[in-house]
């Protein structure tokens, strides 16, 4: 994962803040979602009571998160092409236009996002299929 004062840091000053030490393999990000995706950030951002941060950088530190775990998960099945992964993050990195584009954009590999139904927050009537593959009802 990415060190917490990296991604403290790009949601308080943006991606480019970064030194190009701090920067170290992490993919540039700017703030180019698709609108489902886009959404549910503006959502989280009003959720998170960021005051007067700059919602554009909470977005480079939500992408900086998600490259990231796509990048470590691409690298982990080309030492393993064999392996079978399950990320397993929060609701709103595994969503289809965040970790998942992130991996489609990189690789071809075939997965699938499943998320689970959370009583106000993921609702099996309205999460389309642009947000994910399948809906757990219980678990």
């Amino acid at each position: 994962n990415v060190p917490r004062d990296i991604t403290r840091q790009v949601s308080r000053k943006g991606f480019n803040s970064l030194s190009e030490e701090q920067k170290g393999k992490l993919a540039n990000v700017s703030c180019r979602v698709d609108k489902e995706y886009m959404d549910y950030i503006k959502k989280a951002f009003g959720g998170h009571g960021h005051g007067k941060l700059n919602f554009t950088y909470f977005c480079e530190a939500q992408l900086v998160w998600d490259n990231a775990m796509a990048i470590n998960t691409l690298e982990y099945l080309k030492k393993y092409p064999d392996a079978v992964v399950v990320l397993l993050a929060g609701t709103g990195h595994v969503r289809k236009g965040a970790v998942p584009r992130q991996i489609r954009i990189r690789s071809e590999i075939p997965h699938a996002v499943i998320l689970p139904r959370i009583e106000g927050i993921i609702d099996p009537q309205t999460v389309s299929s642009k947000e994910a593959d399948y809906i757990m009802l219980d678990f």
